[in-house]
């Protein structure tokens, strides 16, 4: 199943998706590494994200926290991932206080373009919630769901 879904993501690398859906994937550390290629390839385009439903472990999080923020390796100013999403969809998982300081992180370098985020059932307690509370709140007003 990893060679499958390596071999999709790398397919995908260049195609300037706007959207990319990989919910519903038992995506490991391994999962996660498979992905960047489709991932880290759309930093111009990919507007929509979802990765839910995936049981993703707080050390898979941090990987893909990485990934969506390190900036373009093409030599383009496009910036990472991140800057250009609209909506980031993050359910379900099992991600816990440090999933929960990964998505933040995320969160920091998303801009007002964000308009859709979901994460929710992350297994977050009080320190992760309140980490992800404050990454919200640094980005003001923008944010619209």
């Amino acid at each position: 199943a990893l060679q499958v879904l390596q071999i999709i993501c790398d397919c995908f690398a260049h195609s300037k998706l706007v959207e990319v859906d990989l919910s519903d994937n038992a995506l490991g550390s391994k999962g996660a590494n498979a992905c960047r290629t489709v991932l880290s390839g759309q930093a111009e385009t990919l507007q929509r994200l979802s990765l839910c439903n995936n049981g993703l472990a707080a050390e898979t999080m941090h990987e893909l926290a990485d990934i969506l923020t390190e900036d373009a390796e093409d030599g383009s100013d496009s910036g990472c991932v991140a800057e250009n999403l609209t909506k980031i969809h993050f359910y379900n998982n099992m991600s816990g206080d440090e999933g929960c300081a990964a998505f933040a992180r995320i969160l920091s370098r998303c801009t007002s373009a964000l308009e859709d985020i979901r994460f929710s059932g992350v297994r977050g307690g009080r320190e992760g919630t309140q980490v992800v509370i404050s990454a919200l709140a640094a980005m003001g007003d923008n944010v619209r769901n």
